[in-house]
């Protein structure tokens, strides 16, 4: 594993993401007011990760560092996955590991990224999560994710209990929403089942032509944070910025 000894500190190159890279930004959910402020950006490259904390989340009240990578401006950098994210990711040994895979929609030969991307590193003992960063360097999205916020929604048993993979699903702003200015409405057959992670509502707030369909339904049992897995397919302009790119924090 990796300690904080072995990582060190370099200048930043820029906002731009290689086409190689695989990019997370890092979220922590406020336990009161349910949203989420964005901490930082995880990129994996084929030797290395990297971790940056996001200079908005540095000046902002009372920033809180996540394990083991200390408040610091610049990269980290390590040939391991850093255990604070390593440690959310389901291990080969776990006899669970099967169904907790097919809970995710995953094969069982899925590499960890993948399963981090999936399930967004969500453990019950925090309020971290970390949302996978599309390609959008041809314009096109196609993502899948699981939809935020299931439990608060109004007969959601019922409504769930309808819905079957291939099922449409329509992508609605939420203009009114008081803690995101991009909050984006998941719903299926008339109702709402939830929300668009809000690490992603910024991105599909700017797109167009989405086509959405229901990839994966789970039972109760598996906890409201991997209810209802959705495929989700658009376009984007090339003008689009990640906020962080300019230098403003995702308002969640």
């Amino acid at each position: 594993m990796t300690t904080q000894s072995e990582l060190t500190t370099e200048s930043s190159s820029g906002a731009a993401l290689s086409r190689k890279a695989r990019s997370f930004v890092v979220s922590r959910q406020d336990s009161q007011t349910r949203a989420f402020t964005a901490v930082g950006i995880l990129t994996a490259l084929p030797a290395t990760f990297s971790f940056e904390y996001l200079g908005s989340f540095l000046s902002g009240e009372q920033p809180l560092a996540l394990g083991g990578l200390p408040l610091a401006v610049g990269p980290f950098v390590s040939e391991r996955l850093f255990p604070v994210f390593a440690q959310r990711i389901i291990g080969a040994h776990r006899v669970d590991r099967p169904e907790n895979l097919e809970s995710l929609g995953l094969s069982l030969g899925s590499s960890d990224l993948e399963i981090l991307s999936r399930s967004e590193g969500a453990r019950p003992v925090d309020s971290i999560r970390l949302t996978e960063l599309p390609d959008i360097t041809t314009g096109e999205i196609d993502l899948k994710f699981f939809v935020h916020g299931v439990r608060y929604q109004e007969h959601i048993e019922s409504v769930l209990s309808e819905l079957h993979i291939g099922d449409s699903i329509e992508l609605v702003r939420e203009t009114e929403n008081p803690f995101d200015e991009y909050a984006t409405l998941v719903n299926a057959q008339g109702k709402t089942i939830g929300y668009v992670p809000s690490a992603l509502s910024v991105l599909i707030s700017a797109a167009s032509d989405f086509r959405g369909q229901v990839s994966h339904v789970n039972p109760a049992s598996f906890g409201s944070n991997l209810r209802v897995l959705i495929h989700v397919q658009g376009s984007v302009g090339p003008q689009f910025l990640w906020p962080w790119q300019v230098n403003v924090a995702p308002r969640s």
